[in-house]
């Protein structure tokens, strides 16, 4: 009797850790499938990214062989060219506006999910969510300065250009503002949840987006591991920054003395170079005082 009660106990014990293991099998299942999707969605839309820009490019190309081909010059393909830039330059900005304003938005969707588990406790949470709204602050630093770029590319077509038409010239700065105003409108949207989100798990950081001393009041309550990670970004930065504007100059060296591009932007780059330069060198003798 004995013996059966034991058999069948570990015919029980056999059937439960089949269950589990089971179990445990369609969970990983189902994290596989989670995982491919993601990663087919991200591969395909970097697909379409891909086509679109190889078919601009093409496009540039095939025009300009045709045009070579006419026997025209250099002149009359930039003079196409420019008709092209400047009706394009508007509707690239409020193409990079939309898309701005919908990655910036799923991403703060994504961090109130995390919200709603974080108990005020748990590190890895906060983590998460520090993680995602850095991301978010990087969308709109990147939306801030492809706003500014084709607001300046507009307006160089609208007003310097003479081969625009005297209608889209009226049109372009007018369209230029208005693209720009509502790109600002989006990054401080942005900003202002991504602070307020940063507020609900850190309740002791009182900052307002507003504040024209956001920056300084932000690095006043930070702990010794926040101020860490600081340095070690801004130390990051200085030196690729650094790198960055040497290749630069080289590149403007090489143009002024092929296409005569001229000193200027040789001269703004070097003073930009000194002052980051000088800025960092400053900063590490004050801290070492």
């Amino acid at each position: 009797m004995d013996k059966n009660q034991e058999l069948e106990s570990m015919e029980e014990r056999i059937a439960r850790v089949k269950e589990e293991s089971s179990e445990i099998s369609e969970d990983k299942i189902k994290e596989n499938r989670k995982k491919i999707h993601i990663e087919s969605k991200k591969y395909f839309l970097l697909f379409i990214l891909m086509m679109i820009v190889s078919g601009g490019l093409g496009y540039l190309v095939g025009g300009a062989t045709k045009a070579l081909e006419r026997g025209l010059e250099i002149a009359d393909i930039w003079e196409h060219a420019v008709k092209v830039l400047a009706v394009a330059c508007p509707v690239i900005n409020v193409a990079f506006n939309i898309i701005g304003l919908l990655v910036g938005i799923l991403l703060l969707m994504k961090a109130r999910k995390l919200l709603f588990h974080f108990d005020g406790e748990d590190d890895t949470v906060e983590r998460a969510i520090n993680y995602i709204l850095n991301w978010v602050m990087l969308v709109t630093q990147c939306l801030f300065i492809v706003n500014y770029f084709l607001f300046t590319a507009t307006c160089h077509f609208g007003i310097k250009e003479e081969a625009i038409s005297e209608a889209i010239a009226r049109v372009l700065p007018l369209a230029g503002i208005a693209n720009i105003a509502i790109g600002l409108v989006i990054i401080l949207f942005l900003q202002y949840k991504s602070v307020e989100y940063m507020r609900l798990i850190n309740p002791e950081k009182e900052v307002n987006i507003f504040d024209a001393r956001l920056q300084s009041k932000l690095e006043g309550k930070m702990d010794e591991a926040e101020l860490m990670t600081a340095r070690k970004a801004g130390y990051k930065a200085y030196k690729r920054t650094t790198l960055v504007l040497i290749v630069m100059w080289i590149v403007c060296v090489v143009a002024d003395l092929v296409f005569d591009a001229g000193l200027f932007p040789v001269a703004l780059i070097l003073f930009v170079l000194l002052i980051h330069v000088c800025t960092y060198v400053v900063e590490v003798m004050r801290l070492e005082r």
